[in-house]
């Protein structure tokens, strides 16, 4: 009888008992979108943002944030990154495969992007240890959701911007809450006049092909029947490239990114990217006034950055290189 009653009676406090004001101005977790921004001060007034659905907003964090500027992984200061990361240990693969017809060529995020079914998303993604074994991602498996495009590049190298900087957003197979990776970009540079000159002519019509088939001339978001995205990816080096733990470039600079940056740049014609910047043009009203859409290089602090090779650089192999630096 006595456990009845006090089982009443707590009950009866409980059901009392007022629950705490929720803040309407306290940031919600769940809630995603509802961003209106733009490029005037190349984000740096992003931190002030607010969403129109209360969503959180983590460009102002100090912590983990990109883009980045990157150094040459070896120079008269040495290594840049600590030993090289070789590809055995990473065991990167990759599959890719052309884009099929009827892809949408849109605008989103502010940039010019192009967003793939979900079919064409199970068919193209990478396999890297790196994010596990370094970033403490939970899994090797990255599939491709998307890519934009930004000029001028938002990562920098030595300092340098280059004309375009591809961005191809990967989801994680699945993440865990040590690292929280849920998803992986690799970011791809582009120049008219700065780019690898062993490109062949072969690898250089398979890049201006897939510059093609995005159909700069149109800038009414069109609809394509072919985008030579597979082709592409199979002549990007990915053996040669920097790897770091960010964010998403764009509001609202979403935490824990898997960087993969490219260290190879790739050719565009000057006719594609003045059409390109003549595209970038008709969308001032977008981005503030302006006819770019790359954000400010952030402070580098815990980005954990490693350079992957396809070849090992020993201790020995670095005293060698330095040197020869020190002699010419």
């Amino acid at each position: 009888m006595k456990d009845a009653i006090a089982g009443v009676a707590d009950a009866l406090k409980n059901a009392t008992k007022v629950a705490k004001p929720v803040d309407p101005n306290a940031p919600d977790p769940s809630a995603k979108g509802g961003w209106t921004y733009d490029y005037k001060q190349n984000g740096a007034d992003w931190k002030n943002l607010k969403s129109s659905n209360n969503a959180i907003n983590y460009c102002g964090q100090t912590r983990n944030q990109s883009p980045i500027n990157l150094l040459n992984p070896i120079g008269s200061y040495g290594w840049a990154y600590g030993e090289t990361i070789p590809k055995d240990s990473d065991k990167f693969s990759k599959t890719y495969k052309d884009l099929r017809k009827g892809t949408k060529v849109g605008w989103k995020d502010s940039a010019m992007a192009v967003e793939l079914a979900e079919i064409e998303t199970l068919e193209n993604f990478f396999i890297s240890k790196i994010g596990a074994d370094h970033l403490k991602a939970a899994t090797d498996k990255y599939s491709v959701t998307e890519f934009y495009l930004r000029s001028p590049s938002e990562h920098t190298v030595m300092g340098q911007h280059l004309d375009i900087e591809l961005q191809i957003k990967h989801k994680a197979e699945k993440f865990n809450s040590t690292a929280n990776i849920k998803s992986a970009y690799v970011s791809i540079f582009f120049s008219v006049e700065e780019y690898d000159r062993t490109i062949t002519d072969a690898q250089n019509n398979t890049i201006q092909n897939f510059f093609d088939h995005l159909d700069f001339n149109n800038i009414s978001e069109p609809v394509v029947d072919n985008i030579g995205y597979g082709k592409l990816m199979e002549i990007i080096d990915h053996e040669a490239r920097w790897i770091y733990k960010g964010s998403e470039t764009f509001p609202p600079c979403e935490q824990f990114v898997y960087w993969n940056v490219v260290k190879r740049v790739l050719p565009i014609r000057i006719a594609e990217f003045a059409r390109f910047k003549k595209l970038m043009e008709s969308r001032k009203d977008k981005l503030g006034g302006v006819t770019f859409n790359n954000r400010a290089i952030q402070p580098i602090n815990d980005h954990k950055i490693r350079y992957t090779s396809a070849i090992n650089l020993s201790i020995a192999s670095i005293l060698t290189i330095l040197t020869s630096l020190a002699y010419n």
